[in-house]
């Protein structure tokens, strides 16, 4: 493959697989919250997802574990088993509310080559 091609390749398969872990890491953020309101709590719309939580991601394409952290202060910070197979960096980024029960976030990461790991990233990318 060359080495234009590579990257191409490269950048594809790690997006989407970051895209589906940040979807499930948003997507467990609001069922663990949700599921932890009490019931004077579940009409409150300014409700939290702040926290850190392990879980198991299965979708289609991979499955791994992941960890995954919200902070008070917006910012989103995440990681997963595949890691080191499919080399990318933690995720890292922000979330915010855009409404009641329902966040938006953004993270950046760095890709590696899978020939050569040990190189220097070959890309950096943001999933939303």
């Amino acid at each position: 493959m060359k080495p234009m091609q590579n990257l191409a390749f490269v950048r594809t398969t790690v997006k989407r697989k970051a895209s589906a872990l940040l979807v499930a890491f948003a997507t467990l953020a609001l069922v663990g919250d949700v599921g932890s309101m009490s019931s004077t709590a579940s009409a409150d719309s300014s409700a939290r997802i702040e926290g850190s939580w392990i879980s198991a991601i299965t979708t289609p394409e991979v499955s791994f574990t992941a960890l995954s952290s919200f902070t008070a202060g917006g910012v989103f910070l995440a990681t997963g088993s595949f890691d080191r197979v499919n080399p990318v960096s933690p995720l890292y980024g922000s979330w915010q509310r855009i409404g009641p029960r329902r966040f938006s976030s953004t993270a950046y990461f760095f890709a590696f080559d899978p020939a050569n790991p040990n190189s220097e990233a070959v890309a950096m990318l943001k999933t939303t």
